[in-house]
C-alpha cells in the first residue's frame, strides 16, 4: 500500500491522544495535536521525519526578504543518495485567515513535493465548509496570479491531498487536488460556482 493510500485508511485521532478541554468546557483544538497524530501514524509505518523543516525554496515574507519558510512535517524515503523528501505536511486547525491558506498552498506548490493539508475542525456546517471552500478558491486565484506560481502550475505533476477531520462528528473527509489541474480537481469539492471572484 502507498503511503498517501495508507494514511487516508487511518481512523483518527488515535486512542490515547485526548483533546482537552479549557475553563469554559470547549474543546481545545489546535496544530499541536494534529502534529501529533501525524508523527504517530508516520513512526507507526516506519517512515523518516522531520518537524519545521526549513524549505529549499525562498518565500517573500510580507515587507521581509526572500527567506526560508518551514513546513510542518516533511516524510523521508531511504534512497542510494540518502534520505529524499517524499511528502509535505501542512497542519491546520479551526478556522483560519485566507493568508495563511495561500501561505501554507504556495509551500506545497513550489515545493514541488507531493503535499499533504491537514486540517482539524471541532465542528462543521455549511457555513464552515463555505469558507474553507472560499480561502481555498481565493488562495488559487491569487497565486495563479503570481507568476513564480503560475510557472509552477504548469510545470509540477505532484499533488496535494486534503484531509479533514471533524472531532464533533468524527468525520473524515478527503480529497486530492494536483497543482497542474488545480481548477478542475479544486471545482470538484468545491463548485468554482459557488464562490464568485470578489474583488
Amino acid at each position: 500500500m502507498r503511503m498517501r493510500e495508507a494514511w487516508e485508511d487511518q481512523s483518527v485521532p488515535p486512542g490515547f491522544l485526548v483533546f482537552p478541554t479549557k475553563r469554559n468546557e470547549a474543546c481545545r483544538v489546535s496544530e499541536q495535536e494534529s502534529k501529533i497524530i501525524a508523527a504517530d501514524w508516520l513512526r507507526r509505518e516506519q517512515y523518516p521525519f522531520s518537524i519545521e523543516t526549513p524549505t529549499g525554496e525562498v518565500f517573500r515574507q510580507r515587507g521581509a526578504k526572500d527567506l526560508s519558510a518551514l513546513t510542518d512535517v516533511t516524510v523521508y524515503s531511504h534512497g542510494r543518495a540518502g534520505l529524499g523528501r517524499i511528502l509535505n505536511i501542512e497542519l491546520k486547525a479551526h478556522q483560519p485567515n485566507r493568508e495563511s491558506f495561500r501561505k501554507d498552498l504556495e509551500k506545497l506548490l513550489r515545493e514541488g513535493v507531493d503535499g499533504m493539508w491537514f486540517h482539524t475542525l471541532e465542528s462543521a456546517d455549511g457555513a464552515s465548509w463555505t469558507a474553507i471552500g472560499r480561502k481555498l478558491w481565493w488562495s488559487y486565484r491569487t497565486l495563479s496570479a503570481d507568476p513564480k506560481c503560475r510557472r509552477a502550475f504548469q510545470e509540477q505533476k505532484h499533488a496535494v491531498r486534503f484531509k479533514f477531520l471533524v472531532l464533533r462528528s468524527g468525520e473524515i473527509d478527503f480529497f486530492a487536488v494536483r497543482f497542474a489541474h488545480w481548477k478542475a480537481d479544486l471545482g470538484e469539492r468545491f463548485p468554482e460556482v459557488d464562490f464568485p471572484v470578489r474583488n
